[in-house]
């Protein structure tokens, strides 16, 4: 019966087998431009987001990838896309300007997942406004390529902020950029006109709470000097009347009524937010 035994060990080990891999992380696939292990994208859908992402990688040097799978469990999309990451090494190296839009369609979870180069670019807080204002309505809709081809152009015109050391594109290549550019120019030139009006009017306000300020100290100094004056003339018409004895509580009045003047202040906690991973659901 030695091969019966045999036979039952090697059943024990593939069922042991089977039980760990349930369990296991999900795996990550080659590096591509694109990939779609779900089937919602059609191959056309596939052939122009793939040529954007290309058009992108050519022109700025940095490079965008898109990943769709089932789902990261047992993982969070989180963690997984931190696997992602380091396993694909999306961008050049010491400029590190890798992005990586990751969609868990069957958790309802998405992820953009940004290098180190491009967080000046795409901070969280940038990242999650793509992720709410331009993927996941699309989604909620049902609509799996618009979300994803929106998020696609709002992460790469972010991302081409900050191609000031990226190649320079050849036989026309790149107009679409060199339009952004003259749109971030414009954009940035109306916030610094729109930051020099708040300053000029900040100004303006600090200089009336001065006047105001300077005219509440000659109106105090004024009432005090009066204060004085009226009890001096009191002191000297209750001395005479009625001496020196009046005269002194006529003094110590003065005194009571110069230490009726107080101040109260406020001040902030000053209290601090700190920033997380860009991540969404629909």
């Amino acid at each position: 019966m030695p091969g019966s035994g045999r036979l039952a060990g090697l059943v024990l080990l593939a069922l042991l087998a089977i039980s760990g891999a349930s369990g296991a992380d999900v795996s990550i696939p080659p590096m591509a431009r694109l990939t779609d292990l779900t089937g919602t994208l059609s191959a056309e859908q596939q052939r122009t987001l793939s040529g954007r992402l290309a058009d992108f990688e050519h022109e700025t040097g940095g490079q965008l990838a898109v990943l769709v799978l089932p789902s990261t469990k047992p993982e969070t999309i989180e963690q997984y896309g931190i696997r992602v990451g380091e396993a694909w090494k999306l961008g050049r190296k010491g400029v590190d300007d890798g992005v990586i839009l990751i969609v868990a369609k069957n958790d309802h979870r998405l992820r953009i997942e940004v290098g180190y180069g491009l967080e000046g670019a795409i901070p969280d807080a940038v990242a999650m406004r793509i992720i709410d204002e331009a993927i996941t309505p699309e989604f909620k809709a049902g609509d799996f390529y618009a979300g994803i081809s929106a998020g696609v152009d709002r992460i790469i015109r972010a991302a081409r902020s900050e191609g000031s050391g990226s190649p320079q594109p050849q036989d026309g290549a790149g107009k679409d950029a060199a339009a952004d550019d003259a749109a971030a120019d414009q954009a940035a030139s109306e916030q610094l006109e729109k930051q020099r009006a708040e300053f000029d009017e900040a100004q303006k306000q600090l200089e009336v709470m001065e006047k105001d300020r300077d005219q509440t100290i000659e109106i105090i100094m004024g009432f005090f000097a009066f204060l004085m004056i009226s009890i001096i003339g009191i002191g000297v018409i209750v001395g005479v009347r009625k001496g020196a004895r009046s005269g002194g509580r006529g003094s110590s009045d003065s005194g009571d009524s110069s230490s009726s003047s107080s101040s109260d202040s406020e001040s902030g906690g000053g209290g601090s937010f700190g920033g997380g991973g860009a991540s969404g659901s629909w």
